[in-house]
């Protein structure tokens, strides 16, 4: 962790440790959250294997809503707000690197 006063440049310093404008090894990850937890009990791997339950869903999703594309009873605007959803889908699995989630806990 990192301690410091409001406004001393803690968060800055991550940034730039994350986005690796400060050299580090090519074989150490890092990750920042912008947006804090609320206190739990939860281990960090518990945390982090939730995500796991999301993943699930949204794959599902993508299936089913992958399935209907080639309806020809759908319409054009149909088939475009199907795209639009399981673009949607993939953008927040990359996000949530769900992939390799239990390997980085």
């Amino acid at each position: 962790g990192m301690l410091g006063l409001n406004g001393t440049g803690k968060t800055t310093v991550l940034r730039a440790i994350a986005s690796r404008m400060v050299p580090i090894p090519k074989n150490i990850d890092c990750y920042t959250v912008e947006k804090g937890m609320d206190k739990t009990d939860k281990t960090a791997l518990q945390a982090v294997l939730e995500v796991d339950d999301e993943v699930k869903e949204l794959e599902k999703e993508a299936e089913e809503l992958s399935a209907k594309l080639g309806d020809d009873s759908l319409t054009e605007e149909q088939q475009t707000a199907i795209s639009d959803r399981v673009s949607e889908i993939y953008e927040r699995l990359d996000e949530m690197d769900a992939e390799t989630a239990e390997m980085r806990a």
